[in-house]
């Protein structure tokens, strides 16, 4: 059994257009895992997605999603929400 085999597994990796989250989302489609490729910019994630496609043959989605929340009424644009709120996604 190769304990690198991903096969059968999901991996999301959020900034994964660039940099170390690039290099992993290659690296787990080399291994057998289909990829949720993540960033803030659609067209970065389709296009990473489409690589890692045609590089490996494993399935990736490509969505962009951030984890800016509006501000709540009557707050300063800069107050810190006070829990964390799924991000919002395209």
């Amino acid at each position: 059994m190769n304990p690198f085999d991903l096969s059968g597994k999901v991996a999301i990796v959020t900034g994964s257009t660039k940099g170390l989250g690039r290099a992993m989302v290659e690296g787990l489609a080399a291994a057998g895992a289909d990829v949720v490729v993540s960033s803030r910019k659609q067209e970065l994630c389709d296009q990473v997605a489409e690589e890692v496609r045609a590089a490996t043959g494993r399935r990736a989605l490509p969505l962009a999603c951030t984890e800016r929340p509006k501000p709540r009424s009557g707050t300063s644009p800069r107050a810190k929400p006070r829990s964390v709120h799924p991000g919002r996604c395209a």
